[in-house]
């Protein structure tokens, strides 16, 4: 027993000083807005989630824990699957499936796969002659980009859990494809049955930048992709109401604050939070989230609404079966 404590202590310290030189790094060689590649990766999954500020990194307790923080699936019992639809500006749609369960043989250990695909829907070509002036529209085509990741979460201790999230990434515009893979590493510590704290570094691990090609051709530069470092904590008042809380260090963009709480009344739920990413990019009121929460037996449904200032508005509906 001394041994296994020994080596959790030594993995947790790697896994700790890991992810503080993964934030001194992202803030070292931090890049400006729009500079990454593959965008859609920072889009959040989870109408849950995202009613709340998107503070959820110490609290992912459901399947949308696949992309909030890896290390938190050690505390999702049985099977769980999350589907979320999001209705996201200018008639783009983005959908997101979790699906999480254990292993048969260990109650310490969980394994999980998502996908996440951004539809861009049909888009006009625009023509150009030989000068290269306008010459009107030609006809349409499609562009998409679609995340596949699988996960795995192992309990260090009883109330320590440590995860990873491999992804595989394909970006496609007409007929230019890019290709590249990325991990996130999650950690989450439950110091008491009120307070947990989450880290989770997205995008972090084996970060490969991406370029596109068409055909064998390349037609790009390389992109850097969209790293962050998320840390937060997650305060339960009681069976009712919940606080959250996440700091997020991004690439390429400043270091950024969501909070977010959660109220249940039986079966019921409202949600409210805001988050700081927008205030000097869109205006202070495109920060703000509302939703709501409905349960019934193993089933649940939740609706989050953001603004984004003049780019819209969006919509998340999310499912949730427990078995």
């Amino acid at each position: 027993m001394h041994k296994n404590n020994k080596f959790h202590s030594w993995v947790l310290l790697i896994v700790c000083a890991s992810i503080l030189h993964l934030g001194s790094s992202i803030c070292l060689y931090a890049l400006g807005p729009g500079t990454t590649g593959i965008p859609f990766l920072k889009i959040a999954p989870g109408a849950r989630a995202v009613g709340m500020g998107e503070a959820f990194v110490a609290l992912a307790d459901d399947a949308t824990a696949l992309y909030w923080n890896p290390g938190a699936l050690t505390q999702i019992e049985g099977v769980q699957i999350a589907y979320m639809h999001n209705f996201w500006f200018q008639n783009i749609s983005y959908d997101y499936i979790g699906y999480v369960q254990g292993f048969r043989n260990s109650e310490g250990e969980r394994f999980g796969i998502s996908i996440a695909m951004l539809n861009i829907g049909e888009i006009q070509r625009t023509l150009e002659d030989a000068s290269g002036n306008y010459a009107g529209t030609g006809n349409t085509f499609n562009s998409y980009d679609l995340a596949v990741a699988l996960s795995y979460a192992w309990k260090m201790r009883e109330n320590i859990g440590i995860g990873t999230s491999l992804k595989f990434i394909r970006s496609t515009i007409d007929d230019v494809d890019g290709y590249t893979v990325s991990a996130d590493l999650g950690f989450l510590w439950v110091l008491t049955s009120k307070l947990s704290i989450g880290v989770n570094a997205q995008n972090s691990i084996l970060p490969i930048a991406i370029r596109y090609y068409r055909g064998n051709t390349a037609v790009s530069a390389s992109h850097s992709l969209p790293m962050n470092i998320k840390a937060g904590a997650a305060y339960k008042f009681n069976n009712k109401l919940t606080l959250g809380l996440d700091v997020n260090v991004p690439i390429d963009n400043r270091l950024n604050v969501h909070i977010g709480a959660e109220y249940w009344y039986e079966n019921f739920a409202v949600r409210a939070g805001y988050k700081t990413d927008f205030i000097q990019d869109i205006d202070i009121l495109s920060g703000l989230s509302v939703g709501m929460g409905f349960k019934w037996k193993n089933y649940q449904v939740d609706y989050a609404f953001v603004p984004y200032g003049d780019l819209g508005s969006t919509h998340r509906v999310s499912l949730l079966a427990k078995f």
